[in-house]
């Protein structure tokens, strides 16, 4: 990690670049939301969790490595939502009364919204659980 132009810490990695190879080794074990878990709060210094929207949930800034999960199959999409949960989980949790958290809230919304309606769409015996879960979180967001 170092400092950019305006003083504050920036990553020598690519974030599209980690997240991939750990959704990638976690599709293979069945565990969403654990690299989220990593990253937001195992590491130090932590990953923003707005930096962790934009890569796995937000389709206009994610990468291509993080989108060719996305494309790659129902399964793999069913396990980046399961991850999108923990991640808007978590970040509620950690930074409901932040700023940051707080200019998200709108768009985060409606992601999750999208996401409900996505998994309406799907097949797989595990997407209403999700679903569910993903509906209760957004009554969190809009009460918050």
């Amino acid at each position: 990690m170092n400092k950019n132009s305006t003083g504050a810490e920036a990553y020598v990695f690519r974030l599209d670049q980690i997240c991939h190879a750990l959704e990638q080794d976690r599709l293979v074990s069945g565990s969403p939301g654990d690299a989220i878990e990593l990253l937001a709060v195992g590491v130090q210094p932590q990953v923003p969790w707005e930096s962790l929207w934009h890569t796995y949930a937000d389709a206009h800034t994610r990468g291509r490595r993080m989108q060719a999960i996305w494309e790659e199959s129902a399964t793999a999409r069913l396990h980046l939502l399961g991850a999108i949960h923990a991640l808007v989980q978590g970040w509620v949790r950690c930074q409901a009364d932040s700023r940051s958290f707080a200019a998200s809230r709108q768009r985060v919304t409606s992601g999750v919204d999208s996401f409900v309606v996505e998994l309406n769409t799907m097949t797989d015996p595990t997407a209403p659980e999700l679903r569910d879960a993903f509906k209760a979180l957004r009554k969190e967001l809009t009460l918050g």
